[in-house]
């Protein structure tokens, strides 16, 4: 899906917006619910299990356009965008500076 289609789509509704990033590498594989059934609640053992580490990368070097979701957050006055990587090549410290150094290049975010 495109995030900023379903911000468009929801408008107002939504409080929080939840930013993560994926590699270019790993687009044929970002549908979760290929390996996860979709008629059960997902859980942590359920989601540790089934997506590899590899399908994650720093926030503002993967696929997602990054101030395309801040500009349509904005749009409808998203009060807050959650960065979010569930695992990392990196050391987390270094995978925490370098997705913070990319999300302050971006326009329209407050810190």
């Amino acid at each position: 899906m495109n995030p900023v289609e379903k911000i468009r789509e929801y408008g107002k509704r939504i409080a929080v917006i939840h930013e993560k990033d994926y590699p270019l590498d790993q687009v044929r594989d970002l549908n979760a619910w290929q390996v996860l059934d979709q008629d059960k609640p997902v859980d942590w053992d359920g989601f540790h299990d089934n997506i590899r580490p590899d399908q994650f990368i720093e926030i503002g070097d993967g696929i997602i356009k990054i101030q395309d979701v801040i500009d349509a957050g904005n749009e409808y006055d998203v009060a807050y965008i959650l960065v979010e990587q569930d695992y990392t090549k990196l050391d987390e410290f270094a995978s925490i500076n370098r997705s913070m150094t990319n999300f302050r290049r971006m326009r329209g975010v407050e810190f």
